[in-house]
């Protein structure tokens, strides 16, 4: 996974938006990573996740110069 990072410790996993540089905002790949993430944390020992943003922010929201991208 290139913009999402994952790990689990016992019963804790934990994800981070790995996208500093665009304010952690989602793409349409960031997105896909985080779908995969929570679903592998979803078949491991895991009872809780925790989600943070690496750098400043925790998340834009979506990222509109993609969805601009894939409109035109």
């Amino acid at each position: 996974m290139k913009n999402i990072r994952m790990s689990a410790e016992g019963a804790i996993g934990r994800v981070t938006l790995a996208r500093p540089e665009k304010k952690n905002a989602l793409d349409r790949a960031t997105a896909d990573e985080l779908a995969e993430a929570l679903f592998a944390l979803s078949e491991a020992p895991v009872r809780v996740v925790a989600i943070d943003g690496e750098g400043a922010d925790f998340c834009a929201g979506a990222d509109l110069a993609a969805l601009e991208e894939m409109l035109d």
